[in-house]
């Protein structure tokens, strides 16, 4: 049908007969001036999925033919695209909540957790102003993975996996609180009919790639002698404390206590979905290496605020790494050059080396206090492991040391 039959003079003089109560005056490719007593007004009419269906587009002569041309064109492109421009107009409006409102309410249900102070630092350094002002109905797959590729291409690559990591679990929990009365309502309301961060794609290299490095024996007396050989400093005993307590973490025992006695390590293990951290235990064996390590100290190790913890596992991490950076090169028994190595790897080199010798899975579960979040651990297990943990850390104290091991085998002590 041929356009633009009307002009403004023919639409000022349209008028209905005698005996007419109404009718519609074509412009052509589906935009009609609707006449009627009440007066005048714009009407498009269009067929989807064959249907025919109409839109009003206003009234005559506040929307000119002109502007009843311009808002047609809009409507025919939705049209051409299979889009119902009346269920689109009809559609509750879009929240204005933005992705800064999201942050906001994320970093919320983080507050009293080791990684609030983190995740905050992420969001307000790498994530622009002009991305927080935009609603997070708005945001695209696409602008996350711009904003992380930046990082990405910085090399800050464990930043972008983090980054990416918090910004996932923050769309996760609004996307889907809906379907879950257990989402916090800051978390609600920001209208997401789809998950933007769902289908981000992993930082190689960052945390988000599996690290399998894992020291050898070797490789661990190596790295205890030359932590031994360390200046005298803070950061050194919580890294001696981490291997001979059997490869805690870090930031657990930057907030970890020691019993009045002297005969317990207290750590809260506050890693993966608990509402409240579980209480973990390591024994502390009078004249172990261990022991001698904490010394005198009671209650609190160190008397870190909670806003200098990160910077104090920040700074552990660097002696790890400094050593690591030393062991890099062929000529240290058991390493491949450039191999390098942090604290989650010796973790796991403990943990392995311990397996080896003989300690079960149970037993290193207990120890490094993972793997224990399933029925038969939460309702049924209440032996304490403390007999377990304390030959474990004998066993390993003797890997370190090299006392009476052959190879990367060390014989289990007989339990008493």
């Amino acid at each position: 049908m041929a356009a633009n039959k009307l002009t403004a003079t023919s639409c000022n003089a349209a008028r209905l007969a005698e005996g007419e109560r109404e009718k519609l005056v074509a412009d052509g490719a589906g935009l009609f001036l609707y006449v009627r007593p009440s007066g005048k007004s714009w009407l498009f009419v269009f067929t989807l999925d064959g249907k025919r269906k109409k839109m009003a587009l206003g009234p005559f002569p506040a929307v000119t033919l002109a502007d009843a041309r311009e808002r047609a064109a809009e409507v025919r492109a939705l049209v051409a695209k299979g889009i119902d421009p009346v269920a689109l107009r009809d559609a509750p409006a879009a929240s204005q909540k933005t992705l800064g409102d999201l942050i906001d309410a994320y970093l919320g249900t983080l507050i009293g957790k080791p990684s609030h102070r983190q995740a905050e630092s992420l969001f307000r350094i790498h994530v622009p102003q002009v991305l927080k002002d935009t609603p997070a109905a708005q945001i695209t797959t696409d602008d996350l993975a711009e904003l992380l590729s930046k990082l990405v291409a910085a090399g800050k690559l464990r930043s972008a996996a983090v980054l990416r990591s918090y910004t996932a679990r923050a769309f996760k929990l609004a996307y889907g609180a809906n379907r879950n009365p257990n989402t916090p309502p800051a978390l609600r309301g920001f209208g997401l009919t789809v998950d933007p961060a769902a289908s981000l794609v992993a930082i190689e290299g960052g945390t988000g790639k599996t690290h399998e490095r894992c020291l050898s024996v070797a490789e661990l007396r190596d790295y205890a002698q030359r932590l031994e050989a360390m200046p005298t400093s803070p950061e050194k005993d919580v890294a001696l404390i981490a291997l001979y307590a059997g490869g805690q973490r870090i930031s657990q025992l930057l907030r970890g206590s020691v019993s009045l006695d002297g005969s317990v390590l207290i750590l809260m293990d506050g890693k993966g979905r608990r509402t409240q951290p579980r209480l973990h235990r390591i024994p502390i064996t009078q004249n172990s290496k261990l022991a001698k390590i904490i010394g005198k100290r009671t209650g609190r190790l160190w008397d870190i605020p909670e806003a200098e913890i990160e910077d104090a596992q920040l700074r552990v991490s660097g002696l790890v790494r400094q050593i690591s950076k030393a062991m890099e090169t062929p000529a240290t028994e058991g390493a491949k050059a450039g191999e390098h190595f942090n604290a989650r790897d010796l973790r796991r080199s403990i943990e392995s080396a311990l397996v080896a010798a003989g300690v079960s899975l149970d037993v290193t579960a207990q120890l490094l206090s993972h793997a224990l979040g399933g029925l038969q651990h939460r309702n049924y297990l209440r032996h304490d492991f403390d007999a377990e943990k304390r030959r474990a850390l004998a066993l390993l104290e003797q890997i370190i040391d090299g006392t009476g091991a052959v190879g990367n085998v060390v014989p289990m002590p007989a339990t008493a």
